[in-house]
């Protein structure tokens, strides 16, 4: 995309507050002073207990320009930073929005992607109370830090996990491995190219979800599914000091992981265990699952609760269909982890 125009873009910081406001409007909600200030000012219930995250985005990393419009990767960067309190049953409030931008903006551009977090944001309940933009070296990078909230002392985590629990999963698994692998790839089938680019760029956060889930059943630990299934699994073992195993035949192949492995002529398994960024929630629960409300939650939210393994002691493993038990090797998304160059 072209990013050298000047004639339409903010000559100044005061230029650029009054184009995002004007973008975004009146962000309503709980916040009492948003962008123009040099703070927010935001409400705060009694009885809650406040959730902070920040998460980044960096172009040639999470996505590709050329991929979609701004205003998708907008609203997938805020999907991506709301699911985070999702993972902690918690109701996003309001958010921050930071631009690190490696050429001067144009109003166009700005209001593409801003459009994009806010559509997202306020389908959520959450506003958007300010930010920053500054200049990079480096490609386009989205940081969004969301305020969350949940009831005082409630607040689900990856700790709590015990043997004898068992380990679910919301929706279908591989779902965004297939879309990324898709928009990869030069296969050229471009009917399936269409598709996985509306997949990778309309994850939804479990929001109202895990909400439920909090309320309705005995939830001992949660996360949600950015890393992969097997490295964030790892997550909750590490941190509740248990081990796990995965049911092979339970796992919810999403279709979009069956077809396009079919079509790469590769293994169907791998988008599963680790795709990451499908955003769904990965949670174990004492004493089993309750069959009504797994039919409720079904019927409600229009995915599927599956139970997919079991916390036991020590270890982490995949049982396959012949019932034998091997290694499960965390091999999802790792910023950290050194790279060939």
């Amino acid at each position: 995309m072209n990013h050298s125009g000047r004639d339409n873009s903010p000559a100044s910081e005061v230029e650029l507050v009054e184009l995002l406001t004007s973008v975004l409007g009146d962000p309503g909600g709980r916040i009492r002073l948003p962008i123009g200030d040099d703070a927010a000012v935001i409400s705060v219930k009694r009885g809650k207990d406040l959730i902070f995250t920040t998460d980044s985005y960096v172009e040639g990393v999470h996505f590709c320009a050329d991929w979609g419009n701004y205003k998708e990767i907008g609203y997938r960067s805020m999907a991506g930073a709301l699911s985070d309190v999702a993972a902690m049953s918690g109701q996003p409030v309001a958010a921050l929005v930071s631009l690190g931008l490696p050429f001067i903006p144009e109003a166009r551009l700005l209001e593409s992607l801003y459009s994009g977090f806010d559509r997202c944001a306020r389908q959520f309940g959450c506003s958007i109370a300010g930010g920053e933009t500054v200049s990079t070296n480096a490609d386009l990078m989205i940081t969004i830090a969301v305020i969350g909230e949940v009831k005082k002392d409630l607040a689900l985590t990856r700790s709590g996990a015990a043997p004898g629990d068992i380990i679910c999963v919301t929706g279908k698994l591989g779902r965004n491995a297939a879309a990324l692998r898709c928009l990869q790839s030069s296969s050229g089938n471009e009917p399936v190219v269409s598709r996985m680019r509306n997949v990778f760029f309309g994850p939804r956060p479990r929001i109202s979800e895990s909400e439920y889930l909090s309320r309705k059943m005995d939830v001992s630990s949660m996360i949600d599914l950015s890393d992969g299934l097997s490295t964030d699994l790892g997550h909750i073992a590490a941190r509740s000091n248990v081990g796990a195993v995965l049911y092979e035949e339970a796992l919810p192949v999403a279709e979009e992981a069956l077809e396009v492995s079919k079509l790469m002529g590769e293994g169907t398994l791998d988008y599963a265990l680790y795709g990451g960024e499908d955003y769904e929630l990965l949670f174990t629960i004492r004493g089993g699952m309750n069959e009504a409300i797994k039919k409720e939650f079904s019927n409600k939210f229009g995915i599927a609760l599956t139970v997919v393994g079991e916390v036991i002691e020590s270890g982490l493993f995949i049982e396959g269909p012949n019932k034998v038990r091997t290694a499960l090797v965390p091999g999802g998304f790792d910023h950290l982890k050194r790279r060939s160059s």
